[in-house]
Formats: structure tokens, sequence, C-alpha cells
């Protein structure tokens, strides 16, 4: 595939890397500059303007970033601007006029080959972009219409089941309109491919997997310990709602049995019902970390007790080349090619939960097993460099398509 002109939008810095989506975002600019030109756009966040970009730098012909303004009345005004152009509220929340004001600047003097965007929410700035010719692919995280669906089940009715009802219905109005806009779209998993599929038929869709770092993440052999860890952004909902529920429903019972067993929850803005769970026995809040391994590599297991959400999770990837056994639900481990009793263990109920937890703080061999696969499996499927080959299969495809 020939050199190609990249300009890449992403709503949020991809650096440090402390949660999935910069990762996953870091990882796809490192990939596309070993063949192509990048420019990258972003706009950044007050407490990101002091930010050493250099690590992001060596990897992008240009680096185009302005300060979104957080004060009131300029979110305020960004709001009401989406609400006339018909965009939704995340999508107006995002949208720096003076970036746009650059884009389109940029992009009557320069043409581009691909306008590359990160998350629907920033599809709004296409109508800055200029260059006619350049075929527009949307990479997606996850689907929130699907998000907030599976959210719907968990609770009963009351103000939160209303906002969620309210928020499936327009994340699946405004994310149709996102897709649609786009000649290619990526999507993490499967289930989301299909989605996307069935709203945008006309949509070229390719499923561009999240990876691993297998090099960073080495492996090591299980650890006799009794620490369990989870791992995530811990303002996202569905990772507030897994670490709650299992700090109520399975922790204690863990703890009856194993009386100096520790839950450690390690993710950075904690919501304070997590912060809460500090007080409690027997759990740990850690809040963000410069470095996830060593608190994988001194834990028995990655749980991963998610009841809603979309997406691929990268810690179960990061657990597994590291040789940590992973304990999930099935929409936690939902997108990656697991076998239960193979690569992880699977649980649904607080039940199942205690005794899979206990199976693998009591049989070291269990935990071997599961290690050995796990670090298998993503040596052959999940390194990065396996897992972004579709979207340079994508490029090739509209770009021969455009000719």
């Amino acid at each position: 595939m020939a050199m190609s002109q990249i300009l890449f939008l992403t709503p949020r810095l991809p650096w440090p890397l402390f949660d999935g989506g910069r990762i996953r975002i870091f990882e796809t600019l490192k990939h596309l500059a070993g063949s192509h030109e990048v420019t990258l756009a972003v706009p950044l966040r007050p407490d990101e303007a002091a930010v050493d970009t250099a690590p992001i730098s060596r990897f992008c012909r240009r680096v185009l970033a302005t300060v979104r303004s957080e004060r009131p009345g300029a979110v305020a005004r960004r709001l009401l601007g989406g609400i006339l152009r018909r965009d939704a509220l995340a999508q107006s929340y995002f949208f720096d006029h003076s970036l746009a004001g650059q884009l389109s600047d940029l992009t009557s003097r320069e043409e581009f080959d691909i306008i590359h965007v990160e998350f629907p929410l920033m599809a709004p700035y296409l109508r800055a972009v200029r260059s006619g010719r350049a075929i527009r692919v949307l990479s997606t995280h996850n689907i929130e219409s699907i998000r907030f669906e599976r959210e719907l089940r968990q609770g009963g009715w009351g103000r939160r089941r209303v906002l969620l009802l309210a928020d499936q219905w327009l994340a699946g109005q405004w994310e149709v309109k996102a897709i649609r806009a786009f000649d290619g779209v990526t999507t993490v998993s499967e289930i989301e491919q299909s989605w996307v599929r069935e709203r945008a038929p006309r949509t070229s869709v390719e499923l561009v997997p999240n990876g691993v770092d297998t090099r960073y993440f080495a492996f090591s052999p299980p650890c006799p310990s009794s620490v369990i860890t989870f791992v995530g952004s811990m303002d996202y909902p569905p990772n507030i709602d897994a670490v709650l529920w299992l700090a109520e429903s399975v922790l204690p019972e863990v703890r009856r049995r194993l009386p100096n067993f520790t839950f450690r929850v390690v993710g950075s803005r904690a919501d304070p019902r997590v912060l809460a769970l500090a007080d409690r026995p027997g759990v740990e809040v850690l809040g963000q970390v410069e470095d996830i391994r060593p608190h994988l590599a001194q834990s028995l297991a990655l749980v991963v007790p998610l009841r809603s959400g979309g997406g691929t999770r990268l810690k179960i990837l990061q657990a597994m080349a590291m040789g940590r056994p992973v304990i999930s639900t099935a929409v936690g481990a939902e997108g990656i090619e697991l076998d239960s009793e193979r690569h992880c263990l699977l649980a649904e109920t607080p039940e199942e939960w205690v005794n899979q937890v206990l199976r693998v703080q009591g049989d070291y061999q269990l935990a071997t097993r599961l290690a050995l696969a796990g670090r298998e499996l993503v040596e052959k499927k999940y390194d990065w460099s396996i897992c972004l080959s579709p979207l340079d299969r994508l490029y090739e495809q509209l770009l021969s398509a455009r000719s």
C-alpha cells in the first residue's frame, strides 16, 4: 500500500496511556506512522494543555491542538450551537470552533487521502474538512446505544431508568447518523460490526479488534496471591456498577472463607461511590497508576464483573499477556475469542463468582494452565501488529474504489 496523507481526528490526547481508549489511539497512530504521514488534530481539555506531546509527535507530521474551554458559558454556547445544528450533546461538547477553523484552513491548502476519525462524537468536524477526494473512516471503540440497552436490564424503574431510556434512544439516533457519514467504519467486536452493518448497509465495515503489546506486558508465572484486581476508568458507569456489585455481592463471602483476601480497584477519575469502597474491609482503591504491570504481577487474577458496556476489554488482553488468570462475565469477555475453562473462567451469579475465585486461589495447576493458554492466545491473535492489519485492508479497499 502506497504512503498516504492521513488527517487523524481524536477527542482525547493519547498520552499518558492510562485508559484503554488512549492506548488504542496511541497504538493506531504508531501503526499508521510506519507507512503513512499523519497529521493529528485534537481538542484538548485545559488539564491536558501542559502534557508533553513528544511521545505522540514522533509519530506525526504535525499536531494541531487547541484547548477547549470548560467554563460554563463556553460549554453552554457549544451545546446551544449543537442544538441549532441538530448535533448530539456529546458531539457538541467536544466541538471546538478554533480547531474546526484550523482544519478548514489546512484542508483548503493541502490535500489528504484519508480522514480518520476516532469516536462518532467527532463526526461534526467533517463539516470543516475541505479535502473532497479524501476517504472518510470512523473508528468506533464501542457502540453507546448497545451499552445503554444493557444498563437498562440491570435496574428497576426510577429517575436513572428514565434517563437511560432517553440516552438509548438519542444515542441510537446520532450514532446511526454519524456512521452513515463515513465511507468505512471499524468496530472492535462482531456484535458491534453487525449493529453497524444493519444500520449502514452502504458503508464498508471492518473488524479491528483491540490488542496488546506482548513485549511490554511480559509473561511471568501465576502469583500465589490473595489479591484480585479490577482495572478500568472509574468514572465509566459500567465499571462503577461492576466494582460496586463485586464488593457488595461477592467479596464478603470470599472473605468469610479467606479472611485476608483483598479486592483491589485500579483506575483513574474514581467516582465517589468507588472511593467510599475503601472504607470496607478487604477493599483497596488505588486510583490512577503510572504502570499497571506491577499491580497485575502481584494479583491472583484479573476480575471483570461487567454487567453492561460495549467494545472489548484491553485489560483482559494485558492480564493474559502477563500470565494472570481472568475471571469475567460473558459481557466482560465479549469480543475476544476466549474458551471458558481454557483461556478464562466465566461467572455470572454471586455464587459462581465466589466459586471461581476460590478455584483459582486453591488450584495452582489451574492458574498455570489458564496463564499459559492465555499467553499463547494473545501472541497468536491479539498482538497490536496483528489486530491493526485489517485497518490497512480497509484503507486499501476504499482508496482503490475511489480511484
